[in-house]
């Protein structure tokens, strides 16, 4: 039962991740990315860092100075750049065209985890990834009623390449490290790095954008949190399919918060990632 109890939690922890990001989306409107990252995980801080402290019942969590640099340094690779690039594509294009393309980084997971981290492939992967691939080309939407920037599918393939990094590196540096504090230093570091460039940035705070900074920052939070429960607790090339199932909620999210319009491949493909994660979770968790 165990694995399957970590699988749960990466399922839940990508569903609220998706809730961010559509949140994100709404308050780009008329706020700037890096604005909106540096609000994001600013804001997120000290609500991360109070949840660190009734986790361990300690002010400062005890970790080495490499343990600070090495999740500074993911937070930075997976958020003060990825996330900020993340955020920039989406306000030129379509949630669920960027969203697709960017979540859509099992694939580069599993050969990266194959590669450095030793994990073992496993043949119900390839029906896998072949599903989630379907999948996301499938939600992503047609030319038709959407923005078409050109960039966007390089752009997107870019950023997925940035977060499955940060994935493996997360996947070597969580362990043994309280949760909340892990994803609260990844916050701090980035919100450093982005406020050396947030008073260049020309758009202004109003009341709406605020708030949708704030939603976005606390549902970050919990899904991370949730998420490097998940990450821990699984092989990495068995968190990333689950993991892709962001895809498809990130979908439902859009559809009913921003409004967009799907059309009936993309409910096909939204249930054809759900299948793969199932997939991979069942074999993955026989195999771990």
């Amino acid at each position: 039962m165990g694995d399957y109890k970590y699988i749960l939690i990466t399922i839940l922890g990508a569903a609220i991740v998706a809730i961010a990001q559509t949140a994100g989306k709404a308050a780009l409107r008329d706020l700037h990315p890096v604005k909106f990252c540096a609000l994001r995980f600013g804001v997120g801080i000290p609500f991360c860092y109070a949840i660190g402290v009734a986790e361990t019942h300690k002010w400062v969590p005890e970790l080495a100075l490499k343990q600070y640099l090495m999740i500074s340094a993911i937070g930075l690779i997976g958020w003060g750049i990825g996330a900020v690039i993340f955020f920039w594509a989406m306000k030129k294009d379509s949630m669920h065209r960027v969203g697709t393309i960017s979540n859509s980084l099992s694939i580069w997971v599993v050969v990266m985890s194959v590669m450095f981290l030793g994990e073992k492939f496993f043949p119900a992967m390839i029906p896998v990834l072949i599903l989630l691939v379907i999948g996301a080309a499938l939600l992503a939407p047609t030319a038709e009623g959407t923005k078409a920037w050109k960039p966007a599918i390089p752009v997107g393939l870019v950023i997925s390449i940035i977060w499955a990094i940060s994935i493996v590196m997360t996947k070597v540096a969580v362990h043994n490290v309280p949760y909340a504090f892990f994803v609260a230093i990844k916050m701090a570091a980035t919100t450093v790095f982005l406020m050396m460039f947030y008073f260049f940035m020309p758009t202004k705070l109003t009341q709406g954008n605020l708030k949708l900074s704030t939603i976005s920052a606390l549902t970050l939070v919990v899904g991370d949190i949730l998420l490097m429960v998940g990450v821990d607790g699984l092989p990495a090339s068995i968190y990333s399919p689950i993991y892709a199932t962001t895809i498809p909620f990130g979908f439902m999210f859009s559809i009913w918060f921003i409004k967009e319009r799907p059309v009936g491949r993309n409910w096909l493909g939204m249930l054809l990632i759900f299948a793969s994660a199932a997939i991979c979770g069942y074999y993955g968790h026989g195999n771990n």
